[in-house]
């Protein structure tokens, strides 16, 4: 019952993510006044406890990158010196253990994971947990009931696209490259690809707020 009639429709506060939508039923009967639709954290807020520190990222075989690497900060590929990870399409993965703040773990409140930035989709699973698929912004899981005292163990595959692997190809001689087009085509790039954060954990009212 969150609207007020106005002239021509009816008043309404929402709060969209980037590309986000929803669906409006109204139902029950108008208020003169339409309040805030975020609930509010009693108390001082907790601030986003950030999952820092370096991650391994496992590659696929017969790709082009090397079997595993680490970084010692969430950066595009590109960035990586490496050809096989700069030029690398498909899927790899990051692992990491991390122990979450006893504040977190305390009351009852909902935990969000925020992956922060990526390209260009993520599927994750938190202590053995899937947590499902993401493909847009904001790329956030609820983890509440999820996140343990002591080690917790994060798991979060990033796919990119096809287009900065034959980017690499087309610099490389054709019995070396990786993929195969039967035609040229025009590409920029290297896209900006992987997991590039903060990943972080946050209450959920929190998560509302702009990344």
């Amino acid at each position: 019952t969150a609207y007020a009639r106005v002239a021509g429709g009816m008043r309404l506060r929402l709060r969209l993510p980037p590309a986000g939508s929803v669906f409006v039923l109204f139902s029950g009967s108008i208020t003169g006044d339409v309040p805030e639709p975020l609930e509010r954290v009693e108390g001082k807020p907790l601030v986003p406890q950030e999952i820092t520190g370096p991650w391994e990222v496992r590659f696929p075989p017969n790709r082009g990158a090397p079997a595993s690497h680490v970084f010692e900060k969430l950066i595009s590929w590109t960035e990586v010196p490496d050809d096989g990870i700069k030029y690398f399409s498909g899927t790899a993965k990051y692992l990491k253990e991390f122990e979450a703040p006893s504040a977190l773990l305390t009351g009852d409140r909902r935990i969000e994971l925020s992956l922060g930035h990526l390209r260009n989709v993520a599927e994750a699973t938190l202590n053995g947990k899937p947590l499902g698929i993401l493909w847009k912004p904001p790329y956030r899981y609820d983890v509440t009931g999820m996140l343990r005292s002591g080690k917790n163990e994060l798991e979060i595959e990033i796919t990119n696209l096809w287009a900065n692997r034959l980017v690499g190809d087309a610099k490389l001689p054709r019995e070396k490259r990786v993929t195969r087009i039967t035609q040229k085509v025009p590409i920029g790039g290297p896209l900006e690809s992987g997991l590039l954060g903060p990943v972080s954990l946050r209450l959920k009212d929190d998560a509302n707020q702009r990344e």
